[in-house]
């Protein structure tokens, strides 16, 4: 028997079906697969946490949709691991991808108590009923490159090369709080195998020098390239960090946090 209830999405009453967290493509396709339950002491999950809050037409055809071409992405580009030297032409559909994006962050915020306020005003935007975002938001990547293993790892069993093979989602941690506090309504980052997201969403009243400063902060202390929204493509050839690197960061492996200083002046 279905549950009845309010769709998180568009808020229809009626018969709810399960949403994952994380699509079950990157579940099934991705042999080492690791989830966190941060509800639970940071407990491993065999499968994606599910919320069954949305209905069966939000589900299976509206962000199916978003689904079905981030899949795509993922056969072309999440499954493929990044070895040295650098060199990715990493194509893209901004609106697809970010709305996709956006669905599994607002996804993960139900399932772990984090605010969904944040998101509503996105939600038209997410099931295709808005050409634009209402915000100014930005995404930018990165990639993790894969490393060698040292002889006394393999010697421990560790595998001959190091991949990040784990999804992970996390707050991004500013220690300016200036920008936080007024400027952004959300700060998220999403790394799938060794592709990294970060999306960040200003509040409208966030002065345009504020947004530069910002966004030019995070560029300036990493590796992390702005997807235009107007683009199609962006080549990627340099690397965040080796496998070895993201792997061996606990706070960012297992929570997906990166903090950047903020300390530029405004």
């Amino acid at each position: 028997m279905n549950l009845i209830g309010k769709c998180a999405y568009c808020g229809k009453v009626g018969p709810l079906t399960k949403e994952e967290v994380f699509p079950k493509f990157l579940a099934h396709k991705i042999r080492y697969t690791t989830f966190v339950d941060r509800r639970r002491g940071l407990k491993p999950l065999r499968l994606p946490p599910v919320q069954r809050d949305v209905c069966q037409h939000c589900n299976n055809i509206l962000l199916g949709r978003l689904d079905t071409y981030v899949s795509a992405v993922c056969k072309s580009y999440f499954l493929v691991p990044v070895s040295p030297p650098v060199d990715i032409s990493f194509k893209y559909d901004f609106r697809l991808l970010h709305r996709w994006l956006l669905k599994v962050l607002y996804n993960f915020a139900r399932a772990t108590g984090d605010r969904t306020d944040v998101f509503q005003r996105h939600v038209p935007y997410i099931l295709g009923e808005c050409p634009e975002p209402e915000t100014d938001s930005v995404v930018l990547l990165g990639v993790f490159e894969a490393a060698q293993a040292q002889s006394h790892e393999v010697a421990a069993g560790l595998p001959q090369s190091f991949t990040p093979f784990c999804h992970t989602i996390g707050h991004i941690k500013f220690s300016n709080v200036r920008w936080v506090r007024g400027c952004l309504s959300l700060a998220y980052c999403a790394t799938f195998e060794s592709y990294c997201f970060q999306v960040i969403d200003f509040c409208g009243n966030t002065p345009l020098h504020i947004r530069k400063e910002v966004l030019n902060q995070i560029l300036s202390e990493t590796r992390l390239l702005l997807l235009g929204p107007r683009d199609s493509e962006v080549r990627i050839t340099q690397s965040l960090d080796s496998a070895r690197g993201f792997l061996f960061n606990q706070e960012r492996a297992r929570d997906g946090i990166y903090r950047f200083s903020g300390t530029a002046n405004a």
